[in-house]
């Protein structure tokens, strides 16, 4: 059967988003993409699908969105003192102006990100809850393939029904006519 689910998460420093897409097919087909980072969930993902679904193209998506606080910085203070420096051996050249402080700290190198390190702890709990969601997702699923099924179910007992109708109501004006000689 067809059908969408899509599932959302969030921790302190990211967000993520589930959302998987079914058609109809004979066998099971199931197509992941992962997040880079968390390849490891994907047997976990495979199993669960092979568990509740026996067919259908299944597409499965998990995407990333690291939430982007005030980054953190740090300035090289080392390399910083040493341009102050050469920009003071300069000082009495000819053509030459004095930099400021501004241009001294738009230098490469002179202020540097600080690479926010991620505890174990937090990166397990945001796994255990990625897993959690990835649950939701596919009960999401299996129940929009079951409300399609519901629906076409409905149309092909209708349409039974009118086949029937128009078989009897053939049948019936058959009778009337007279045999032929």
């Amino acid at each position: 059967m067809t059908g969408f689910a899509r599932a959302e998460g969030r921790d302190g420093t990211v967000d993520w988003i589930w959302e998987a897409k079914s058609v109809n097919g004979r066998g099971l087909d199931l197509r992941c993409r992962i997040a880079t980072g968390l390849e490891a969930l994907e047997p976990e993902l495979r199993k669960a699908v092979t568990a509740r679904f026996k067919r259908g193209n299944i597409t499965i998506n998990l995407r990333l969105l690291r939430q982007i606080g005030t980054p953190q910085v740090r300035v090289n203070r080392e390399l910083l003192d040493d341009l102050i420096v050469l920009a003071g051996e300069y000082r009495g050249a000819e053509g030459i102006e004095r930099p400021g402080l501004d241009g001294l700290l738009a230098l490469r190198g002179v202020i540097e990100p600080v690479e926010m390190i991620e505890e174990d702890g937090d990166c397990a709990a945001r796994d255990k809850a990625i897993s959690a969601s990835m649950a939701e997702l596919l009960d999401e699923l299996s129940l929009a393939r079951a409300a399609e099924g519901a629906s076409l179910s409905k149309i092909v007992v209708a349409q039974l029904a009118a086949m029937e109708n128009l078989r009897r109501r053939a049948g019936e004006s058959a009778a009337l006519r007279p045999e032929a000689a």
